[in-house]
């Protein structure tokens, strides 16, 4: 793979102020900004709108595609829901919390917050305390912890706090047990972001001794974590990531064996699961208090074809997945194990689609695909086939337009390739 010879492109906004979240549903992508509201491009970038009637708060946090839904956090106004694209918003509740995180489980919404966190099973109408198991404030024990991350992956949820810990749900929220902490230094700040892809979960941590940030990596479903390709710290004991040391973390993005980390010194990609990493800053705009520094970039987002970043003040920018990460398998090139998977045609589709697989026979092979969420959608292969090539249907009619992912494993052979559904 050779990042060197692709390039980030600003697209031509939202200017006015820092990209503090990126979502994509469909062929739209939304921008949430710190002070402007939030922005919708239908034309990946060439143009931008605002989409703010009936938010009583500009000051936007995350934002969460869910089906025909669009969830923004606000700073101090709660949440707000949209079912038209962003034309109009009507609030979801939380009025008057801080809300630092927002994400989708099953049907349910969960916010980490100031003190704690938030459940909602009727899409921000009520929300109820899911603090169960949650440590409270190291200062004030009446009060829950800052949840500063979470995520789900099906009916497990994971949270980190803004004391280092990380916590995981096997019940979509009704408990919280903590995860084994060996593997996170005592000098953590915070959890500041999760990723997910296929087995894997990934953790971003900021430390006090900034500006060395550390990324875990758990291939059990969050009961371990490890860091990958660690390097001794002397006067500690502790072990941090020699080729991972990065500034700030804001977010993390992950498909396949690739994870992005926005940073406040620009994009890092890991094209191995996060041993190792590189810089892919090439492109991207210079601050304007500081043109001898990359930029720093708030937040990510995967289209059908582009990585999408949100930047402190230079809009958002985009640059080809093709580009960064073909290690993941040239579309057309049989793998040593002699397979090869296709990207899917046609794509976009509605609602059907059709994969290709190319195997070498009498081998297990198993084809499935995933929701940005890793969630399992559809099992179109699970056994041994003859030699040659294979077409497997994706219906997705009763699914959600956006992103899937469709990932195919044989011995020790694995690929996944990105889908767009459109309605």
């Amino acid at each position: 793979m050779d990042v060197l010879h692709s390039q980030w492109a600003q697209t031509n906004g939202p200017y006015g102020g820092p990209i503090s979240s990126l979502a994509v549903s469909g062929t739209s992508l939304f921008a949430g900004t710190f002070n402007e509201g939030v922005f919708r491009s239908s034309d990946e970038g060439t143009s931008w709108a605002p989409v703010n009637s009936g938010l009583s708060c500009l000051k936007i946090g995350p934002l969460v595609a869910a089906g025909a839904y669009l969830f923004a956090a606000t700073s101090d106004c709660g949440v707000y829901r949209s079912s038209d694209m962003g034309l109009s918003w009507r609030e979801a509740g939380l009025q008057g919390t801080y809300i630092i995180d927002l994400t989708v489980s099953d049907s349910n919404l969960i916010a980490g917050t100031q003190s704690g966190i938030y459940l909602s099973a009727d899409l921000g109408t009520n929300w109820v305390p899911a603090n169960n198991g949650l440590p409270k404030w190291l200062y004030d024990t009446t009060s829950y912890a800052v949840i500063s991350a979470v995520i789900s992956r099906g009916r497990k949820l994971y949270a980190g706090t803004g004391v280092g810990e990380i916590l995981v749900s096997t019940n979509n929220g009704l408990c919280w047990s903590r995860v084994s902490t060996d593997s996170i230094p005592p000098a953590c700040f915070r959890i500041s972001s999760f990723a997910v892809s296929g087995t894997n979960l990934f953790a971003g941590l900021d430390m006090n001794m900034r500006p060395w940030a550390i990324i875990l990596r758990s291939v059990d479903n969050g009961t371990t974590w490890t860091c990958p390709n660690k390097l001794v710290i002397t006067d500690s004991g502790w072990t941090l990531p020699g080729s991972a040391f990065l500034p700030t973390i804001h977010a993390l993005e992950a498909i396949g064996t690739n994870v992005f980390a926005a940073t406040d010194g620009g994009v890092y990609l890991s094209t191995n699961n996060g041993t190792s990493w590189t810089p892919i800053n090439e492109g991207l705009p210079k601050p304007t208090y500081d043109s001898t520094q990359p930029i720093p970039v708030w937040c990510l987002a995967i289209g059908a074809t582009d990585l999408f970043a949100g930047t402190y003040d230079g809009g958002v920018c985009k640059r080809p997945l093709a580009q960064m990460i073909t290690s993941a398998q040239p579309l057309a090139t049989v793998s040593p194990q002699g397979f090869c998977l296709e990207q899917n045609y046609p794509n976009p589709f509605n609602p059907k689609t059709g994969i290709r697989v190319q195997g070498s026979g009498n081998r297990d092979m198993r084809l499935v695909v995933y929701d940005l969420l890793g969630r399992e959608v559809a099992v179109l292969a699970n056994g041994k086939y003859p030699a040659g090539e294979h077409t497997f249907t994706f219906d997705g009619t009763n699914l959600a337009s956006g992103v899937y992912m469709y990932r195919l494993t044989a011995g020790a052979f694995s690929a996944v390739r990105r889908m767009l559904l459109v309605r």
